[in-house]
């Protein structure tokens, strides 16, 4: 009989984590934010905001563009490059914690080859927000 409890129990136990492993994987949202560099042999600027542009880069050289992130609760926030230019670009930091109404800036960097031919490139920047089950895991 106490093995029987010892059983259900540690079924239970395995349940939950199984579970909260589910939970913990998938994230509660994801937004995406569009990106663009020109490759050239000069230097210039784009301030718009509806991308992340990186204005025109020389190849060999790196561009900079901050975003400030605003959460309507506490998350894990993961951010993943994608597209053509997504070797080439980093997020930092590459993941972080956000409090509920915190904002936090995270900067993009890309670094253009030496190699890359003059042109455009495009991408996109994955953005990932996970809710913890327990705040005691973060």
């Amino acid at each position: 009989m106490k093995y029987a409890w010892l059983l259900i129990s540690c079924v239970i136990l395995l349940i939950i984590i199984v579970m909260a492993g589910i939970m913990l994987t998938r994230p509660v949202r994801t937004e995406t934010i569009a990106m663009h560099v020109k490759v050239d042999d000069y230097v210039g600027i784009n301030l718009d905001t509806d991308k992340v542009y990186f204005g025109t880069v020389s190849p060999g050289n790196e561009g900079t563009r901050d975003v400030n992130l605003v959460s309507s609760c506490r998350s894990v926030v993961t951010f993943t490059p994608t597209g053509e230019m997504s070797p080439w670009v980093k997020a930092v930091p590459s993941s972080t914690i956000i409090e509920k109404d915190e904002e936090q800036k995270v900067y993009f960097v890309v670094a253009i080859p030496q190699n890359t031919p003059f042109g455009n490139y495009t991408g996109e920047i994955r953005i990932d927000f996970y809710r913890p089950i327990l705040n005691i895991f973060i």
